[in-house]
């Protein structure tokens, strides 16, 4: 299996996608998934990753967070998406709302 990036916002759902980043490792690596996680920084630090790991060659990009962390993934893919290298996009849902997923 390729790997997957795993774009991971710590400040999604009032704190709980840090508190969320030991039990998705241990179910990931438990599973057997290939994946890196990228864990976000600054506001808009999901678009430059997103836009990296498409360029890079990751054809599974999952967005963990909320509706922000999503909306700014979605950016990144389609910011290069003309270049032909987005890849497809996953969400994981540890935002307060998460609209999106719902």
């Amino acid at each position: 299996m390729k790997p997957i990036k795993i774009i991971l916002n710590p400040i999604a759902g009032r704190g709980y996608g840090a508190r969320s980043e030991p039990a998705l490792r241990r179910f990931l690596n438990a599973e057997d998934v290939n994946f890196d996680l990228a864990i976000t920084e600054w506001p808009g630090h999901a678009i430059e990753l997103a836009q990296q790991a498409a360029s890079d060659g990751f054809e599974i990009i999952v967005a963990a967070g909320g509706d922000g962390t999503t909306h700014e993934v979605v950016n990144g893919l389609m910011a290069v998406a003309g270049d032909g290298v987005a890849g497809t996009l996953g969400v994981i849902p540890v935002g307060s709302g998460s609209d999106f997923a719902n």
